[in-house]
C-alpha cells in the first residue's frame, strides 16, 4: 500500500507537469467517519482541506481526470465505551470525473489511497492497543457535485463524496476460550459535504465573449 500511495503522488507531479487543459483549486469540508466490522462502530465528526487538480479532455465539459492531495480527519466512537478513536490521514484520491455541462453537475468514481499521520485515542479505550492501528488507508470513492462560475477564470464547486475502506486500519488479534486464534478487521466509510473554488485557465466568460464580438 505505501508504493500505491507513493505511485499516485508521482502521477500528482507528473501530470501536472505535463498537462494542458488544466484545473486546479482548493476545497473544505466536514463529514461523518465511523469503523465497520460485524457490526458497524458509532460515526464521529470528521473533516477535510486540501488542494485538487484536473485534466480536462474536452474543455471543461465531459471527462476529466482528478487528483487530490488532502489532510483528513476520520475515525470512530465505539459502541461499547463512547469513547472516541481519531485518525489524522494524508490523503490522495485518484478520480474520473464526467461534467454534463462546463457549468452544472458532475458526478465521479474512483480510489485513494491515504497515510496516517497521527492517532488520538481517548481515555477509558484501554483495550485498544496503537500495535494494532495501521497507517495505510485505502479504498474507493464516488460521488456528485455542481461547480457554476463565479468571476473571472474562478469558478465555485459543492461536493458531495462517500468514502469506503477496503483495507484495514483497525485489526486486533487474540484467542477464544478454546484456544483459537482470531482477528477482527476494522475497514473506514467517511461521508462528506465540501466547498472549493477552481481556476479553469482560458475560460471566456460571456462578459468577455460580448466584449469581444465572439458569439458562443
Amino acid at each position: 500500500m505505501q508504493k500505491l500511495f507513493f505511485s499516485i503522488l508521482g502521477f500528482l507531479v507528473v501530470v501536472g507537469a505535463t498537462a494542458q487543459k488544466h484545473a486546479y483549486g482548493l476545497k473544505a469540508g466536514g463529514g461523518m467517519a465511523r469503523w465497520v466490522e460485524v457490526d458497524a462502530w458509532n460515526k464521529v465528526w470528521g473533516g477535510t482541506f486540501g488542494g485538487m487538480y484536473s485534466y480536462q479532455f474536452n474543455d471543461y465539459k465531459g471527462w476529466a481526470l482528478q487528483t487530490e492531495l488532502n489532510y483528513e480527519l476520520k475515525g470512530a466512537e465505539s459502541p461499547y465505551s463512547g469513547r472516541a478513536v481519531r485518525q489524522h490521514y494524508l490523503s490522495v484520491p485518484l478520480l474520473l470525473q464526467y461534467h454534463v455541462q462546463e457549468d452544472g453537475p458532475y458526478l465521479y468514481a474512483g480510489g485513494y489511497a491515504a497515510r496516517q499521520l497521527g492517532v488520538i485515542v481517548e481515555e477509558n479505550m484501554a483495550f485498544i492497543s496503537l500495535n494494532d492501528i495501521n497507517t495505510i488507508d485505502a479504498g474507493l470513492s464516488w460521488g456528485i457535485g455542481i461547480r457554476f462560475h463565479a468571476f473571472g477564470t474562478y469558478a465555485l464547486l459543492i461536493d458531495s463524496r462517500y468514502s469506503v475502506g477496503l483495507t484495514s486500519v483497525y485489526t486486533p488479534t487474540g484467542i477464544t476460550p478454546e484456544g483459537t486464534a482470531y482477528e477482527v478487521e476494522h475497514t473506514t466509510r467517511f461521508l462528506s459535504i465540501s466547498v472549493g473554488v477552481v481556476r479553469l485557465p482560458g475560460r471566456s466568460t460571456p462578459h468577455k465573449a460580448k466584449e469581444s464580438g465572439i458569439t458562443r
